[in-house]
């Protein structure tokens, strides 16, 4: 499945419980773990991930900017 620019895919990992659902950059062929965000071809690559929840009509996004900092709420009006 292509998501904008890049693809979405998995694979189940034989000797690890469960599956690795990824997103795939069709430029850089690189692949990260949507929930850890760590790149699978290179281990000094990570991504940034965030929490995502889905309440009715609203997709919450919570963020944290910095370590230091508290978490950070966004509400997006879905209908």
């Amino acid at each position: 499945m292509q998501i904008g620019q890049a693809f979405l895919g998995g694979w189940r990992d034989s000797d690890k419980v469960g599956s690795i659902l990824y997103v795939a950059s069709p430029i850089y062929k690189q692949r990260f773990d949507l929930v850890t965000g760590q790149c699978l071809d290179d281990t000094e690559v990570k991504l940034a991930t965030y929490q995502v929840e889905r309440d009715e009509d609203d997709v919450v996004v919570t963020y944290q900017l910095s370590e230091d900092s508290s978490l950070t709420t966004i509400e997006i009006d879905m209908a």
